[in-house]
């Protein structure tokens, strides 16, 4: 292309690009935006927005206009008021608050009193008006007290009317000037219809004690002492008292007895000692033990000794004769065939007290029938006297707990040779009643000389034998 014709042509191409442009600004030049009729406000300003796609042009933009406030909620003492005013070109209302009234004391014209005081009280706050103390008059009993009532009276404000009222006191019991009194208390009596009333009522002060009949090793003495008070005289008896030796000596056939004598009357006084006595050492009848291989053939035994002593326990012997053929633990008809939680296995290891707790839940134990309706218990309760058994191995005896005849079954052997020795039962080879009973209400526990633990119906007749603790 010659350079000619491409001058052309740019030419050509620039007055187009012109004629383009140029139209686009005329029809730019020729739209005119809408507007709302309505005005549109704010705190400050109204004006009319656009209603064309033009949404951010806006005319005849001005202030508003105010008139005059106007009130539209008076104030009161107790809340604010309210007031407004309007635009006079586009009504846009402008509102404020009122503040509220200062308030104006409004007092009664009657009194308003308390126990102390009276006012005229403001209708509208707490304000008080002529506050003042009463000014009373003389008091007016209303109620007359009398010696265990109380009476009352009253005085009256002479300004305000208010009415004060005051308790008097009970007058009292009038009481007699002579004492009255028993072994512990003196005290006067009431004088008045209220003779159960008393006045000055305190221990006895006694002096000191004069012996009026000595005591001797068995008969007692008597003591008096005077109250300095009232002059009553308390009596009190001295005790028998034996003239002991201090040192104890060996008594008995065997061991674990002693005694001492009274100088005056030459009674003698005895305790025992088993902490040395030995599983298989044997009790004799007159409290003393031995052991097996000292026993003599001139002796004669009471118990075996099952247990040895600790610091926790005493020995526990078993009485020699048993009852082999079976007593029931009780019988059907009698209280204790129902179950009785304080014997159950695991509420009772020592049978010591099983016979007390059996007569707290049992009102038909201990009633003179035991023999029919507890026969096993029965049987151990009254071991020592049935035995022939005096002084205190007569009584002690108990029905062993499972625990004890556990211990029982363990040192079997050696306690068997006892008892062969003595002459006494040997231990059956089937169960033993023991003073427990099962979970289950009518099932007493036992122990098989087999070694293994058991239960049965109460009624049930099972082998027996008794024990007592030797301390």
């Amino acid at each position: 292309m010659n350079k000619n014709k491409l001058i052309a042509v740019l030419s050509a191409m620039v007055m187009a690009l012109a004629f383009v442009l140029a139209g686009c600004q005329v029809e730019s030049d020729s739209h005119e935006h809408s507007f709302s009729k309505e005005w549109t406000s704010d705190a400050t300003n109204h004006w009319h927005a656009a209603t064309c796609e033009h949404t951010e042009e806006v005319r005849d933009k001005a202030e508003h206009t105010f008139g005059e406030w106007k009130t539209t909620l008076k104030p009161t003492e107790e809340a604010d008021g309210k007031k407004e005013r309007t635009c006079t070109v586009c009504s846009y209302k402008e509102e404020q608050s009122i503040a509220k009234l200062e308030h104006t004391h409004t007092f009664a014209e009657t009194w308003t009193s308390d126990e102390a005081k009276h006012w005229h009280a403001c209708s509208g706050c707490e304000e008080k008006s002529d506050e003042a103390i009463h000014t009373f008059g003389e008091w007016t009993v209303t109620t007359e007290a009398t010696c265990t009532e109380k009476g009352s009276r009253k005085h009256t404000c002479t300004v305000c009317g208010y009415e004060g009222t005051e308790e008097i006191a009970a007058t009292g019991h009038s009481y007699s000037s002579e004492w009255t009194k028993d072994s512990t208390n003196h005290w006067h009596v009431a004088t008045c219809e209220h003779t159960e009333e008393v006045s000055d009522e305190a221990i006895h002060a006694f002096g000191e004690w004069t012996v009026t009949t000595e005591a001797t090793c068995t008969e007692k003495g008597i003591k008096k002492h005077t109250c300095t008070v009232c002059g009553y005289e308390g009596t009190e008896e001295i005790a028998a008292e034996h003239s002991y030796s201090e040192e104890w000596e060996k008594a008995g056939i065997g061991n674990g007895k002693q005694e001492r004598t009274c100088s005056v009357c030459s009674y003698k006084e005895e305790k025992f000692d088993f902490s040395a006595a030995a599983v298989g050492d044997i009790v004799l009848t007159d409290g003393s033990f031995v052991s097996a291989d000292n026993f003599a053939d001139d002796m004669t035994a009471a118990a075996v000794i099952v247990r040895a002593k600790n610091e926790s326990t005493p020995a526990l012997g078993v009485g020699i004769h048993h009852n082999r053929s079976g007593l029931a633990w009780c019988t059907e008809s009698a209280k204790g065939y129902a179950k009785i939680d304080a014997l159950t296995i695991s509420n009772c290891k020592d049978g010591s007290d099983s016979w007390k707790k059996l007569k707290a839940a049992c009102n038909d134990a201990g009633q003179g029938n035991d023999a029919t309706l507890y026969p096993a218990w029965n049987f151990c309760n009254t071991y020592g006297t049935t035995n022939g058994l005096t002084d205190s191995l007569a009584t002690g005896w108990y029905l062993p707990a499972i625990a004890e005849l556990t211990t029982i079954y363990r040192n079997k052997d050696t306690i068997e040779a006892s008892l062969t020795k003595v002459g006494g039962n040997k231990f059956c080879t089937s169960y033993y009643l023991s003073c427990c009973q099962d979970s289950s209400a009518n099932l007493s526990a036992k122990l098989h000389f087999d070694g293994y633990m058991g239960s049965s119906r109460k009624y049930v007749s099972n082998p027996v034998c008794s024990v007592r603790a030797f301390n």
